[in-house]
């Protein structure tokens, strides 16, 4: 199990240097950074967007069950934050919902 520090602490923000890159400079940043630690798991990370906030919005392969992506989530968050900038957040990218029936149906997801 992971677990964080406390959760009154205040949020930590993306450092000055973190926010003067261009998006594509952080996307090469987190690929660097995340190489270096990568082949510690067997699931795939894949980063989408990265905003001057510290925003990351990734796509996650290979980890299975909601409790393996939070999982997988908090700790490669935990290396990027170790490495890269203290500020920085993960967040999944959203998926569509592909159940041909309830499309059918009408019925919408909330």
């Amino acid at each position: 199990m992971v677990t964080r520090g406390s959760p009154l602490a205040p949020t930590p923000l993306a450092g000055h240097d973190w926010q003067e890159m261009t998006e594509a400079q952080r996307l090469a940043t987190l690929q660097v950074g995340w190489a270096q630690v990568a082949y510690h798991y067997t699931w795939r990370l894949t980063f989408v967007k990265a905003d001057r906030q510290g925003r990351i919005v990734v796509r996650l392969e290979g980890a299975t069950g909601e409790a393996g992506r939070g999982s997988a989530l908090m700790l490669a968050e935990m290396h990027l934050q170790a490495g890269l900038d203290p500020g920085v957040t993960l967040l999944m990218e959203p998926l569509g919902d592909a159940n041909k029936l309830r499309l059918f149906r009408g019925v919408k997801p909330l």
